[in-house]
């Protein structure tokens, strides 16, 4: 092999090497879809979800109590908003209460402190999936399905003592009007000093 030939083969090595590294960095696609949470089977909490790259919100309404949750997944905080109150906190990524409430944020805590196996694919709502197990010790801890074109879980499985699920459907993809992500001028921060 010629000097030239081996240089070829390096650099195409490189690059693939580069863009497999980069492909966990894609951004999430701007969609929007109805979010349903379940605990083995009963529903436990409806809403919807509005994505946009690495942002995302979820306004969510569980026991006569609506929560809105705004997430940027590039960022250390996540505003947490109290619409019949009029009041919204920030909570940083690894609060617990951040974590416990949000699940698309509890995915990532758990898979940034635990081992995660692509263990499968399928469609999941009409969308090709990638399906990933988080595993602590060889116990598995989620299960998730990501969306191959939209970059984003669409189905997860919390394993606990009962089954938590959380799924995405009736996803619309399309643009998302930035203001969805505004805080809105009336509302009371609560604990403005530890806000970024």
């Amino acid at each position: 092999m010629s000097c030239i030939s081996s240089l070829r083969a390096f650099a195409s090595l490189s690059v693939l090497t580069i863009i497999l590294s980069c492909a966990k960095e894609i951004p999430p696609a701007q969609f929007s879809a109805r979010l349903d949470i379940s605990e083995n089977g009963q529903s436990i909490a409806v809403g919807s979800i509005y994505v946009d790259g690495w942002k995302y919100r979820m306004d969510v309404s569980q026991e006569n109590e609506r929560i809105s949750i705004i997430a940027d997944q590039k960022s250390e905080w996540t505003w947490l908003l109290m619409p019949d109150k009029k009041m919204c906190t920030y909570l940083s990524a690894d609060d617990p209460e951040n974590v416990m409430s949000d699940p698309f944020l509890g995915l990532r805590f758990l898979e940034s402190n635990n081992d995660s196996d692509m263990i499968g694919n399928g469609v999941v709502n009409g969308y090709e999936c990638d399906q990933y197990a988080i595993l602590d010790d060889k116990k598995e801890l989620m299960t998730y399905w990501q969306a191959v074109i939209l970059h984003f879980p669409i189905k997860i499985i919390e394993h606990s003592s009962t089954d938590i699920v959380t799924e995405l459907s009736g996803i619309i993809e399309g643009d998302i009007d930035d203001s969805i992500f505004a805080i809105p001028k009336d509302y009371t921060i609560l604990g403005q000093r530890w806000a970024p």
